[in-house]
């Protein structure tokens, strides 16, 4: 069984917030977003569509009961992300172009377990 998520474009938020010394700068920037489990066609009811069984030992015997009931809250994104950037800066060119670098991380959450 593979779960679909529902599109979320308006629920999700990004900010950044970033400091100036002259022509070098650094920046933070941080994004949130959640995305709910697709009922298929709507044909659950009571969440049935957020549940999955797994077996935990290879035992393909029903009656031996070996399997982990799962429930999918849906998905959670929160993304960081740190830039350090220099703005060239010379008069002779009508633009303002600037060189950056970063380093950043995407943790995603799903059955309440997190992973980078």
């Amino acid at each position: 069984y593979s779960f679909k998520y529902e599109d979320n474009p308006f629920l999700g938020f990004a900010g950044a917030i970033g400091y100036s010394m002259g022509s070098p700068r650094i920046e933070f920037e941080v994004s949130y977003e959640t995305f709910d489990v697709k009922n298929q066609g709507n044909n659950y009811k009571n969440d049935a569509h957020k549940y999955c069984a797994l077996d935990y030992q290879g035992s393909t015997n029903a009656t031996q009961n070996k399997y982990v009931l799962l429930k999918n809250e849906g998905l959670l994104d929160i993304s960081f992300m740190l830039n350090v950037c220099y703005d060239i800066t010379d008069e002779s060119i009508p633009f303002s172009p600037y060189i950056c670098a970063g380093v950043g991380t995407d943790l995603i959450s799903m059955f309440e377990a997190t992973n980078p």
